[in-house]
């Protein structure tokens, strides 16, 4: 179970940088400075769902990791589901985030990420 941990995390890890990277590639093919700004507010809240989704879900798996194999499995699969629900929600709320503040702010004109998804 530590190795299959092991692979999670580190898996968890390589779903968030592609994660960051496809919002990254979404904002460079975006002309309209508006529809960038709203891609960095639902897609980073997306993936800040994620991240909290995948914490949840190490937590849930180490409490599983003491009823044995059975526990284990429904503990993978209820991180997996956990995971993209998370992700999902995340971005409903980056949407509604987006739609009440930030079409008053321009968070990629003025700010790291803005010169490298340029």
């Amino acid at each position: 179970m530590a190795r299959l941990s092991k692979y999670a995390v580190r898996g968890g890890i390589v779903l968030t940088v592609f994660g960051a990277a496809g919002m990254c590639g979404k904002i460079a093919s975006t002309a309209n400075v508006q529809q960038k700004n709203e891609i960095l507010w639902v897609d980073g809240a997306g993936i800040l769902g994620g991240l909290v989704g995948g914490a949840a879900a190490t937590m849930a798996v180490g409490l599983a990791d003491a009823t044995g194999p059975v526990g284990w499995g429904v503990a993978l699969f209820a991180s997996a589901v956990g995971g993209d629900y998370a992700q999902k929600s995340g971005k409903a709320v980056g949407k509604v985030l987006y739609d009440q503040y930030g079409q008053k702010l321009d968070l990629t004109s003025g700010t790291v990420i803005g010169r490298l998804c340029s």
